[in-house]
């Protein structure tokens, strides 16, 4: 049987969605999943190990088409995003089922058990949320003591971020136990460097900075 799965745009609600995926295949143990979403949605849940197909939506017209097209022969269609677009989608695609999460019907609770309740509420079921659970392929970047991740960015603008004098003096702190590793993605680099300005300042030299240079396999592999 074949699911059709819009996955949420960022990563982190990604993440947040697996234990409901995995209660999925608790209620369908002989499902796949047909995933689409944003770039690193995608490269987050291509190496599940139910994945059939995988692809990134492009928003416009063909993009539209493509969804519709690799719809059919689906049992089930499940977005876990609420725009007006994804609701688009749910009366177009051809799978014989359809549901959309819509955070207005989840109020209480992490969003890991909201993302877990959608499933219970389209399904009747009431299985608990269980562990976060991602899938990847093997990396290179890998490190084999114990470290300390630091990821000091955020999405729209920085009065969401901590300072970063406040990251270095906690990596100053951690680094005489820990390896101390920086993440983000390429609008993280500039707060990274910052932060690593400072630790040699402190004199701290078991710090490496990754911020732009990973994939997202490498980056959960670190």
């Amino acid at each position: 049987m074949k699911i059709l799965v819009e996955l949420p745009s960022w990563l982190g609600d990604t993440v947040m969605i697996s234990p409901s995926i995995e209660n999925l295949l608790k209620i369908f143990p002989n499902a796949s999943f047909i995933f689409f979403g944003s770039k690193v949605s995608i490269e987050l849940m291509r190496s599940h190990p139910r994945c059939i197909d995988s692809f990134v939506f492009d928003k416009n017209f063909l993009g539209f088409k493509k969804i519709v097209s690799k719809s059919k022969g689906t049992k089930i269609f499940l977005s876990y995003r609420g725009s007006f677009r994804s609701r688009l989608l749910k009366f177009f695609v051809k799978s014989n089922h359809k549901f959309q999460y819509r955070k207005t019907n989840f109020l209480s609770g992490h969003q890991v058990e909201k993302y877990n309740e959608f499933i219970n509420k389209s399904f009747n079921t009431n299985y608990s949320a269980g562990e976060l659970k991602i899938f990847k392929k093997n990396s290179k970047k890998t490190l084999n003591r114990k470290i300390i991740a630091i990821n000091p960015g955020a999405s729209y603008g920085q009065a969401k971020c901590w300072p970063p004098e406040n990251f270095a003096e906690v990596a100053k702190t951690l680094s005489k136990e820990y390896k101390v590793i920086l993440l983000g993605g390429n609008h993280d680099i500039k707060v990274a460097k910052q932060i690593i300005k400072d630790l040699v300042r402190f004199g701290v030299t078991n710090v490496k900075n990754y911020a732009g240079l990973t994939s997202i396999d490498e980056l959960c592999s670190l």
